[in-house]
């Protein structure tokens, strides 16, 4: 898949979600849906030459009786002197059931493409349940487990491996104002047989209204692989993103 593909499925997947959102019936006592659309651009010319774009949204919303479908999506590329530095995408799909006020299950799909990871592809589909310790109007925290089926297939050789992974899942959501969130979302994923082979992800982000719908939107991820497949392919890998997020 090159990378005018991948934008074009990204792009594509959201247009179908926002078709999706435009067609439910309104009521009153069902939340619309939300999420947001956010592009970063930055740009380096000195020493090194440098340039980095980044696409990322959210979609989240009812489609039936306490069943929720949560969606996101990003996207990262960079250069440095004209040569391909950075490129990878991810996306998330996860149906989540809400049994009790606190007491919820989820099916999730999960997707990352990274060639300098040695990612052709990597799929997750997981199965799991979840508990919100703090379920406040302001804030919200929410711990999670379950299995996941791991799939991946190796960018350098086309190998494909797969393994059977324990998944927990941490997820803050901080209204810190009328116009400024915080929210954080931590998941890892231990292989059953080994668990000392796991893969953690760790993203966060911080939004500011700069007015009615658009937001100044801050992303820190970090992505760690304590087992990489690959010829010097680190273990770590963190990303900064600072871009321009319109909610709806």
């Amino acid at each position: 898949m090159n990378r005018r593909l991948l934008v074009h499925s990204i792009l594509a997947l959201f247009l179908a979600l926002a078709f999706f959102t435009f067609a439910q019936e309104k009521a009153e006592e069902v939340p619309h849906w939300k999420g947001d659309v956010s592009l970063g651009l930055s740009l380096a010319r000195g020493n090194a030459r440098l340039s980095n774009f980044s696409f990322t949204f959210s979609a989240d919303g009812p489609v039936g009786k306490n069943l929720t479908w949560e969606n996101k999506g990003i996207y990262l590329f960079g250069q440095t002197d004209g040569k391909t530095s950075a490129e990878s995408g991810q996306a998330a799909s996860r149906l989540a059931w809400q049994h009790t006020n606190r007491f919820f299950s989820y099916y999730e799909l999960q997707g990352i493409r990274d060639r300098f990871k040695n990612y052709s592809f990597r799929f997750f589909p997981a199965v799991g349940v979840g508990y919100k310790l703090v379920n406040q109007k302001t804030i919200s925290v929410a711990l999670d487990a379950g299995l996941s089926e791991v799939f991946t297939k190796y960018y350098d050789t086309g190998d494909t491996a797969s393994y059977t992974g324990l998944k927990g899942g941490e997820g803050v959501v901080w209204k810190i104002s009328d116009t400024a969130e915080v929210n954080e979302k931590v998941e890892l994923i231990s292989d059953v047989s080994d668990l000392s082979h796991y893969f953690l992800r760790l993203e966060a982000n911080l939004l500011t209204a700069i007015a009615k719908s658009w937001s100044v939107k801050l992303t820190f991820i970090d992505s760690f692989d304590n087992k990489p497949v690959g010829s010097g392919i680190k273990k770590n890998d963190i990303t900064l993103i600072a871009g321009i997020s319109r909610k709806f």
